[in-house]
Formats: C-alpha cells, sequence, structure tokens
C-alpha cells in the first residue's frame, strides 16, 4: 500500500505537469511566459518531426531526421537553462520524487490537521488519513465514506487536507452532513492535486487575505450563451459579507482575470462552462 501511495503520487505528480502545459496558463504560473513556450514549443516540434520520420515519404523522412538532430541540440541546451536558472520547476518535472508517508507526517503542523490521500490499487480506492502520529487505511468505495467521517469526527481535527484522485468520480466532502450539519461548517478543507505539490508550495495554498476577487463578463460574444443577467445583483449581495473588487461587463476580461487572480484569497467567477471530453 505505502509503494502504491508513492506510485499514486507519481502519477497525480504527472497530473498537475500536464495542467501546466495548458497554454492559459502561462499568465499566472511563476515561470516566465517566453520559458514555458518555448518548453512547449519544442516538445511539439520534436513530436511532430518523430512523427514525420516514420510515417512520410523518404525524402521528408530524410529531412525530418536531420530536424530531429537539430531539435534534440536544442532540447539538451534548454533542458540545461531550465535546471540552472529554474530548479525548482526541473526537478518537479524531470527529477520528480514522490513525497513518502512519513515524510508528510513530519511535516504536518500539528495534531489537528489531517490528510486525507485516495489512492487507487488494483481498480480498488484506498483512503489514507495521515495525522501526525497515525496512519490509517481503508479500501472503501464513495458511497461508504461515512463511517470514515464519523471517526475523524471522534478527534479533534480542524483541517482536512484532501488529495483526491481525479480518475474517479470524486463527491465532495464539504458536503457530507454529521449532526445535521454539513462538514465545511466543522471543518477547513484545502484541496490539491498532490501531496508533494502541496508541501513543496505550501504557502501558495494558504488563504491569502478575505478579499474576493469577482468576475462576471454577463454577455457573451457568442450568441448561444445565454446572457447571466443577475451576476451583478449576486456580487452586490456577497459584499455584504466580504470585500469585493470587483470586474463586470466588458471588463470582466482575461487581462483582468490574470493581473488580479493571485492577489486575492477567493475567486468568485460567474460565467458558462462548456465540457470537451477529447479536451
Amino acid at each position: 500500500l505505502y509503494q502504491a501511495f508513492e506510485f499514486a503520487e507519481r502519477n497525480k505528480n504527472g497530473l498537475s505537469v500536464e495542467l501546466l502545459q495548458g497554454m492559459d496558463v502561462f499568465p499566472i504560473s511563476n515561470m516566465p511566459e517566453s520559458t514555458l513556450r518555448k518548453e512547449y514549443q519544442l516538445k511539439k516540434d520534436i513530436q511532430y518531426y518523430q512523427t514525420l520520420s516514420i510515417e512520410g515519404n523518404e525524402n521528408q523522412q530524410s529531412q525530418a531526421l536531420k530536424k530531429l538532430m537539430l531539435l534534440y541540440n536544442e532540447e539538451e541546451k534548454f533542458y540545461h537553462n531550465l535546471e540552472k536558472f529554474h530548479p525548482k520547476y526541473y526537478q518537479s518535472k524531470y527529477e520528480f520524487t514522490p513525497i513518502t508517508v512519513r515524510e508528510i507526517q513530519d511535516k504536518i503542523p500539528s495534531k489537528e490537521v489531517l490528510m486525507w490521500h485516495t489512492t487507487f490499487v488494483d481498480g480498488i480506492e484506498y483512503i489514507f488519513l495521515i495525522s501526525k502520529n497515525k496512519v490509517l487505511t481503508y479500501d472503501y468505495q464513495a458511497e461508504k465514506y461515512i463511517p470514515i467521517i464519523n471517526k475523524i469526527a471522534q478527534n479533534n481535527y480542524k483541517e482536512l487536507i484532501v488529495i483526491p484522485d481525479f480518475s474517479t468520480k470524486w463527491n465532495r466532502l464539504e458536503a457530507y452532513q454529521q449532526d445535521d450539519q454539513f462538514l465545511i461548517e466543522k471543518w477547513s478543507f484545502i484541496y490539491n492535486v498532490s501531496a508533494t505539490n502541496f508541501y513543496n508550495t505550501s504557502n501558495n495554498n494558504r488563504i491569502i487575505n478575505n478579499k474576493l476577487l469577482a468576475i462576471a463578463p454577463v454577455n457573451f460574444k457568442n450568441k448561444n450563451l445565454a446572457a447571466l443577467k443577475y451576476s451583478e445583483s449576486e456580487i452586490k449581495n456577497i459584499e455584504q459579507f466580504y470585500s469585493v473588487k470587483s470586474f463586470i461587463g466588458e471588463k470582466a476580461n482575461k487581462k483582468a482575470f490574470y493581473d488580479n487572480v493571485l492577489k486575492y484569497g477567493g475567486l468568485h467567477l460567474l460565467s458558462h462552462i462548456s465540457y470537451d471530453p477529447l479536451n
């Protein structure tokens, strides 16, 4: 199980690396945009010429192999500079070592904090509950979370760090009820893509402040997307409880999002969402 835990951590890190490849996250990452775009383009070019060197005609294969030699040299120099000037990024992506359960216990700040880590082994979902002095494992399915939650509630945990496995249909733990209370009313919840990532960037996972950024386009260029006419009144209602910086209508654009998102402890985004299983 402990080996499976580390294997799951390696997979979860792979997911976070994939997320970094999305072009839209470049402007809000800690890496210079030009460096990230260079890395992305190098991989894309190498993949293209590798395919051409196998599937192209004789002339195309010859040209592709020559181009690949140049690209491989360029890639080697690029990774050398990446390791030199951006060591944390390089290590997390290319020299990744998953955190162990013992290391997590060393890092957990107090007996009031518990980590809930979902790990799949041969199709079975295992739950690791990791506290400062104890590790418990359960081979429960989603509908059987309640007994685990009841066991957690017997202790005075104030914070739950949740590392879910995104390959499953995940039910948010905050929505479970105990003694007529939602769990979000009892505990503070923190989610992360992996335990390794959480502890490598722990300062970034804490709430920066109690201020909210509200982004509300209201109207959309795509005529198939209905106007969200109640967005502004929704933000005004929230302002009764929080300090809110809002961008509404035409001011609610990508630039406003990228320029401000890291300055606020919370984000209130009023928009439409589309789901594409291929991307």
